[in-house]
């Protein structure tokens, strides 16, 4: 059987097979067909599928010369390096170039990274994402930093946003372009976009019908676009949930006897609200239940103030605690957003006026809810002043 004859019965193309014979020009019939069943037996063998073996000798003809002993290093360089097997072989079915590359220009790609700021275990968790990083040349990494640094990312920025979405590396700069000019027509500013893809930096590469589509969703439900950008500019996390998640919230605080327009609300206030898993909600409720509020009063407090679902259970039952011992409850429900202040201050604040014979009760206690400017106006004594005189501790309370 010739080569031409053993490469069509596994399954490649007439264009393909041309070429893997071009690329073995030299070898003889009966030694080609020797290194196209070893090849194949030498992959299977470390699991690689018949297709995916196909898929990569497409990509690198060359692969049927080398030989198991040559393969063999370069599986050990790479384990040595700190990858699995698994790892390996799934970055070689992206990039089989990889069995090309030369141990040289290899650790040559480890060391501009490690000079760029990254540690090892960073640059092989970026190359499991992207293997095809490996065959970036350093002119091209050099200009996409460069790209970076004029939009107004600092280095480290480049590196913390490189490091969660490699990708970027592989985006044209024609590409990352579209993506500001997208979000700059919307009404966002460059630096507002900027800082939004620091924080997701995902976001350079949803595509624009991807985006359309949740601007569309938000709309549907009742929000402006002004909205929409405020929401996104504090959570661009917004634009990686998918709608099947979106309606799963809405469902859950329907469930617990909120109206769409009251969960709307809440959300352009805090639109971390669609980040917490149900579990975390569960938690906040249930702990709101124990120390005695109803269902009904609770929905009341966070729809006054959405930011009670992002507080620790730790932290509420602290300022609970706190308030019910000055007789101060009441607010939790009467006045729900002054439980934003930190108890140190609203402590601090209170032994101050015990200190000047003012008695805090339900008739003046907005005193201790002054903004920092006009209590300090009106006191002459500062937040910090305060709070180095009357440091908060667990004894100290436990004593008014």
């Amino acid at each position: 059987m010739t080569p031409k004859e053993s490469l069509k019965n596994l399954g490649y193309d007439d264009d393909v097979i041309v070429k893997i014979l071009e690329w073995n020009n030299k070898s003889l019939p009966e030694t080609l067909n020797y290194y196209i069943e070893k090849t194949f037996n030498y992959f299977i063998k470390k699991g690689y599928t018949k297709d995916e073996i196909i898929k990569m000798t497409k990509k690198l003809p060359t692969l049927f010369g080398y030989s198991e002993e040559n393969l063999n290093q370069k599986y050990q360089y790479f384990i040595k390096k700190g990858y699995t097997k698994d790892e390996i072989i799934k970055m070689t079915k992206t990039l089989p170039a990889l069995f090309s590359y030369s141990e040289e220009n290899l650790n040559q790609k480890y060391q501009y990274f490690i000079n760029k700021g990254y540690t090892l275990e960073e640059i092989v968790k970026m190359t499991k994402k992207l293997p095809t990083l490996f065959g970036c040349s350093e002119e091209k990494l050099n200009n996409k930093y460069q790209y970076f640094i004029e939009k107004g990312y600092t280095l480290n920025e480049i590196k913390k946003m490189t490091k969660k979405l490699p990708a970027l590396f592989s985006l044209n700069e024609e590409s990352l372009n579209k993506k500001y000019q997208y979000f700059i027509q919307k009404g966002y500013t460059l630096e507002e976009v900027v800082k939004m893809t620091k924080t997701l930096p995902a976001l350079s590469s949803y595509s624009e019908e991807n985006l359309n589509n949740k601007y569309q969703y938000f709309i549907e439900k009742g929000y402006t676009k002004d909205e929409i950008i405020k929401m996104t500019k504090t959570l661009p996390a917004l634009f990686s949930l998918n709608e099947e998640s979106l309606n799963k919230k809405y469902q859950y605080f329907i469930e617990k006897g909120y109206t769409l327009e009251g969960i709307i609300k809440m959300t352009k206030t805090i639109p971390t609200m669609f980040s917490l898993s149900e579990e975390n909600l569960d938690k906040k409720y249930q702990c709101f239940i124990e120390k005695g509020y109803t269902l009904e009063e609770i929905i009341k407090m966070t729809k006054t103030f959405p930011a009670l679902f992002c507080l620790s259970e730790e932290n509420i039952e602290e300022k609970l605690s706190f308030y019910n011992d000055i007789n101060l409850l009441f607010i939790a429900i009467n006045d729900t957003k002054q439980l934003m202040q930190s108890v140190e201050l609203s402590y601090a604040r209170y032994m101050y006026f015990k200190e000047h014979g003012i008695t805090i009760d339900e008739s003046n206690y907005i005193r201790l809810f002054y903004d920092n400017k006009k209590f300090s106006k009106q006191y002459g004594i500062t937040k910090e002043e305060l709070l180095e005189r009357y440091k908060y501790d667990d004894e100290k309370r436990k004593k008014l």
